[in-house]
């Protein structure tokens, strides 16, 4: 016994132990267990040297690196694991006394470091796809750590209205890769009441937020509405929200409330040229209806190839408050995704991947249906029996006393425009869903190994015929797919020039920006006879959404 010697697991055989130990597709990073361990060991040097011990827990970050960065990994490795599965079982080299014995054998032969290394060398694409997203990890959960150190005063003050002590609980992902990597995130913190207190990150600048925070509040207090006030600190190249829950209605009143107030944001939503209005960016609050992304106001009007028209007449389904038909196809009608809608469970033709037989010698690619869209919107644990016509009337209420203040006070409500100076919006060039499916099917694996029908793949874009000149903007748009992001564009709201994800200038034409086609609205549209027409337009979508729903 004294000459016993107890053997301690390395970091990246604990890493892997644990990966492996995983139901779903994380257990595929099992063989990259060693940069999981680097990104591990270099997070927690940026915490000790922040000394951000207390806020940062080492469990809180390891849950943070399985959910988040393994399950990324797992899904960029599963199908080039699973092909070669597929191999190695035709050429017999698998062991074992069942199906799943067979996989489990498989999986530790890929972990050991030669097996390993030798698949990112036969796959220069996925090699590039790890690394970048090992280097966008680091990159930007330091700056998370960092941040939030630096705020954790001014947080608890801002949001919690105290001075406790708060611990990270988890870190939950809410967006899509934009910015080299930037994503919105949800933190959870736990306090010594133990109770889970949430505040959202934001890696971008927050003006436009504060801006319409101010802009409702002005109308709360000079013409007696409610909108809901978002509380929000702004750090210029980052801000921290007010995390919105999402909480239903019981009572009658409290729905006719409810859709009376999603009326008046319809009203200023018209009047500001809000597009891409889909409802992930509303949530329902109990009565109040909250807006949870400002960056698609103000939005500009291209100069359409081929045309000599450029002006569009603004109505009421512009915007996706009211009407969004997504996914349009000969054969399908299109999914609802407007603000008011309560279809949440939907399928939509396009497929997701899935797995047969997952985890066992024959586990194969499908590709299955997509179902439901999320309910944070709706104001209602039952959306399915939820006739959403009755409220039309509140609805209209709502948006006819929006208009009608802004129908009265022209001049006022043109100075209030000031607020939106100089504030950054994210400008659509082209659907999110378009990028996130090319992104999708880039882990192909002939792609990975082909870099050339790789650069064939994401040179589909070009296919589009979106009516705008996409030339300037192709080669951003590829750059960032490369580096596995969505593209983003942006520009000011008094300003015509457009930037790309690297605040690189592009070189679109613009035929009117943002606030002076809100100011056009003002000055040419806005009228007793356009608020007949838009009324009429809310009516026709609502009897459209109930009688789709009978």
């Amino acid at each position: 016994m004294a000459n016993m010697v107890i053997k301690h697991k390395t970091p990246d055989e604990i890493w892997q132990s644990r990966l492996l130990e995983q139901t779903d597709l994380r257990k595929f990073s099992a063989l990259l267990s060693s940069l999981v361990t680097h990104v591990e060991s270099e997070l927690n040097h940026t915490i000790e040297l922040n000394n951000a011990m207390h806020l940062f827990p080492q469990e809180s970050l390891i849950q943070f690196l399985l959910n988040d960065l393994a399950d990324q990994l797992g899904f960029m490795l599963s199908r080039v694991c699973v092909f070669e599965m597929q191999g190695a079982k035709t050429q017999g080299v698998l062991k074992g006394e069942c199906s799943k014995s067979r996989f489990d054998y498989f999986m530790n032969i890929l972990c050991e470091e030669s097996n390993s290394q030798a698949i990112l060398q036969k796959y220069p694409g996925l090699k590039k796809n790890i690394d970048d997203l090992i280097k966008q990890t680091l990159r930007t959960t330091k700056q998370l750590i960092v941040r939030l150190t630096n705020d954790i005063k001014e947080i608890k003050e801002t949001f919690f209205k105290s001075k406790i002590d708060l611990t990270l609980d988890s870190i939950t992902v809410a967006s899509n890769r934009y910015y080299s990597g930037e994503r919105v995130m949800v933190l959870h913190f736990a306090n010594p009441q133990k109770e889970i207190v949430k505040l959202l990150y934001k890696p971008r600048t927050l003006k436009i937020d504060i801006a319409f925070q101010k802009f409702f509040n002005w109308f709360n207090e000079k013409y007696g509405t409610d909108f809901y006030i978002m509380n929000i600190l702004d750090k210029e190249q980052y801000g921290w929200c007010e995390f919105i829950t999402h909480t239903t209605c019981t009572k009658e009143e409290e729905f006719n409330s409810y859709y009376r107030r999603l009326g008046e944001i319809l009203g200023v939503t018209y009047l500001l040229n809000g597009l891409d209005f889909h409802h992930p960016n509303i949530i329902a609050h109990g009565i109040y209806p909250v807006i949870v992304d400002y960056e698609y106001y103000f939005s500009p009007f291209w100069k359409r190839l081929n045309s000599d028209y450029t002006d569009i007449r603004p109505i009421v389904s512009n915007n996706l408050v009211s009407n969004l038909k997504a996914i349009i196809r000969p054969d399908y009608a299109g999914m609802d995704l407007a603000a008011m809608s309560v279809k949440n469970n939907l399928f939509a033709p396009l497929k997701k991947i899935d797995w047969e037989r997952p985890y066992t010698d024959e586990m194969a690619f499908i590709r299955t249906e997509i179902y439901g869209w999320g309910n944070q919107h709706i104001p209602t644990e039952y959306p399915k029996s939820f006739n959403l016509g009755q409220y039309l009337e509140h609805f209209t209420v709502g948006f006819k006393h929006i208009y009608e203040i802004i129908l009265v006070n022209h001049d006022i409500i043109e100075k209030k425009l000031d607020l939106f100076k100089n504030c950054h919006s994210r400008v659509l060039i082209r659907e999110t869903i378009d990028y996130s499916k090319l992104l999708m099917e880039s882990f192909n694996p002939r792609l990975l190994f082909h870099s050339l029908e790789l650069a064939a793949h994401f040179d589909n874009l070009m296919k589009d015929n979106i009516n705008i000149d996409l030339g300037p903007v192709f080669e951003s748009e590829k750059r960032d797919l490369y580096e596995g992001n969505i593209p983003v564009f942006s520009g000011l709201s008094d300003d015509n020039e457009i930037y790309d994800s690297r605040g690189h200038k592009m070189n679109i034409a613009v035929e009117k920006i943002g606030i002076e086609s809100v100011k056009e609205i003002l000055q040419q549209v806005i009228s007793k006879e356009d608020l007949k027409l838009q009324l009429k337009m809310i009516e026709s979508n609502f009897i459209a959404f109930w009688t789709d729903s009978a």
